[in-house]
């Protein structure tokens, strides 16, 4: 978790809507409550594939109420290739939106993938991550439990 970068102080952050995978219009408040994992990713993207099965591992390690992790496919990705891809990597059990024309990714500067931003539970971004981490080692988790009992 060395290339974790932690506000000084929480950000408010501005999310277009997102898509839902039936293809609904979605606002990103509709997720508040728990702290919020929301990883950027693509089905072509090597590093994401490496790193989804964590992210998996670590939505598990946690109730939904608690943390929960948004895994949003950024760029155009074929449904079938999604489902396909979370399958061939066992990470089925994400919940899943979509950024097809790079709205939420342009809004949140996100340049590259993957990219993992962290949201307290008011939406604020606390931290953000540039690259593939390992989400379901044990300072991760440290690093969620902490952000979990500060709100």
């Amino acid at each position: 978790m060395r290339k974790l970068i932690v506000h000084e102080s929480p950000k408010s952050v501005l999310f277009p809507p997102l898509l839902t995978q039936a293809g609904q219009e979605e606002d990103i408040k509709s997720q508040f409550g728990p702290v919020l994992v929301v990883n950027f990713w693509a089905t072509w993207c090597a590093p994401c594939r490496k790193e989804m099965p964590s992210l998996q591992n670590l939505q598990q390690e946690f109730s939904m109420e608690d943390v929960k992790v948004l895994a949003i496919a950024t760029g155009r990705n074929e449904q079938s290739r999604i489902q396909s891809f979370l399958e061939s990597i066992n990470a089925k059990d994400l919940t899943v939106r979509l950024d097809p024309n790079l709205k939420v990714a342009t809004a949140l500067q996100v340049r590259g993938l993957p990219v993992t931003i962290l949201l307290d539970r008011d939406g604020k971004e606390v931290a953000r991550l540039v690259g593939d981490a390992k989400w379901d080692s044990e300072s991760a988790i440290n690093i969620l439990k902490r952000l979990v009992s500060d709100n």
